[in-house]
């Protein structure tokens, strides 16, 4: 199962193992402060190099904010260029 959390926002990668319902049951039980799960639909697309996104549970909002090493960040998602492990 492949993910990344960002703030209050789970992102899931493709290729999926399970089906979408059952991403969505584990990330909740597992994380009881998701607001939102996002699916990467695409790979990065040119000329930004970023993903489409669709919403899979949760609040229309694609916005968050993350804390790393006790500093704040707003951040856009939809904007933001996650890693690929």
């Amino acid at each position: 199962m492949s993910y990344d959390i960002i703030g209050d926002i789970a992102v899931i990668k493709k290729p999926l193992k399970y089906e979408e319902e059952e991403y969505i049951k584990r990330i909740l039980e597992k994380h009881k402060f998701i607001r939102t799960i996002l699916l990467q639909e695409t790979d990065v697309l040119p000329p930004y190099r970023i993903p489409k996104y669709k919403i899979l549970y949760g609040e229309n909002k694609t916005e968050t904010i993350n804390i790393e090493y006790g500093l704040r960040f707003k951040v856009d998602v939809l904007d933001a260029i996650i890693p690929q492990d």
